[in-house]
Parts: C-alpha cells; structure tokens; sequence
C-alpha cells in the first residue's frame, strides 16, 4: 500500500490547509505567539504570481488575538511565500497596497485609525548570515533620547503607521521539535 503525504511547503497544499480555520488558527497562534481565537481569510486574496520566474503565493488574514490579560483585538495578517530569492520591492509594494486598503481602516473609530497588521514571510530560501530559523522585527517606541517609551495599550496612530514582521527561513526548519511553532 503507497502512502501519500501533502507537503505544506507546495504552495496548493498551503492554501488548502489554511483555509481550515482550525490549522490556520494553530499556526498563526504559533507565528504571533499569542493566541487566536478567531481567523478570517480576506476573500480572493490568493495570488500565486510568476513573473520573471519568480513565484510569490499570498494570503490575507484578519484574526481576533486574545492578549494575557483577556483583552480581544482584531489584527491583519499579509502571509506571503516565495521559493526563490527576490527583491524586497514585490513585498513592499504588496504591503503598500494593503496599508492603501479603505476596508483595513475601523469606520467607527474617532480618528479613523487602521486595524494593526503583521507581515508574515515564509521564505524558501535563506537570509543573508540569519542562522535562525524564525526572525521577529518588532517596532518599538523611542522618545528623542532614544528611552524606551512604555505604555498599556498600543497607540492606534502609532499602530497604523508601522508593522510587526515574522521572518520563517523554511529551509532552517528541520531537526528536533524544540517549540510550538516546529510542532
């Protein structure tokens, strides 16, 4: 009897899996570190683009994020994956055209502010000399001396104008199950 496996690495596959909301859900709770209680994709967000022989495959999430003190909030996730090495231009110019989105802003907030959003890269290849396999870039706050400035909440202008990044470096991705992620 031949046993058939879906690699989640071949891009048909991915897409297969994370339209379940429950596989979506355990993996980005996995990626963000926090938990998701609740995961939309945006509709028709798919996109498996070759040109010049470069493959990009993405997927627009917006999840609802349960923080350790019980609060709920809603945060969009820009998941894109490619094989090959490219410019960081592709990723920024997709990344542009979702900040430019009206349907990313809250209606009903005072200012207008936009939802908070999180680039995921999943990456067949590596990066430079980064022999981590999962790379966070994560924007802080600074005042002019260069403190740290620290509050409770996250302030909505400040969230709208810049994004948290996950790097995954796929090929790093081997050996002994050592976290949640891995798992």
């Amino acid at each position: 009897m031949k046993l058939y496996l879906a690699n989640p690495i071949y891009d048909t596959v991915f897409k297969y899996l994370m339209e379940d909301e429950r596989i979506a859900r355990t993996i980005l709770s996995a990626l963000l570190k926090k938990r998701v209680v609740k995961v939309k994709q945006s509709p028709h967000e798919y996109v498996n683009t070759s040109r010049n022989s470069i493959s990009m495959f993405r997927i627009d999430f917006a999840a609802t994020i349960c923080e350790d003190d019980g609060h709920e909030h809603l945060v969009l996730i820009e998941l894109q994956k490619t094989w090959l090495e490219t410019e960081t231009l592709r990723f920024r110019q997709y990344l542009g055209a979702q900040y430019s989105r009206k349907e990313n802003i809250i209606e009903d907030s005072k200012d207008k502010h936009a939802l908070p959003m999180v680039a995921v890269y999943l990456l067949g290849h590596r990066v430079g000399n980064i022999n981590t396999p999962v790379v966070y870039v994560n924007h802080h706050t600074y005042d002019y001396d260069g403190n740290l400035l620290e509050s409770d909440e996250p302030n909505p202008f400040v969230e709208s104008l810049t994004h948290n990044s996950i790097i995954v470096q796929i090929p790093l991705l081997h050996g002994h199950i050592n976290n949640r992620l891995d798992k």
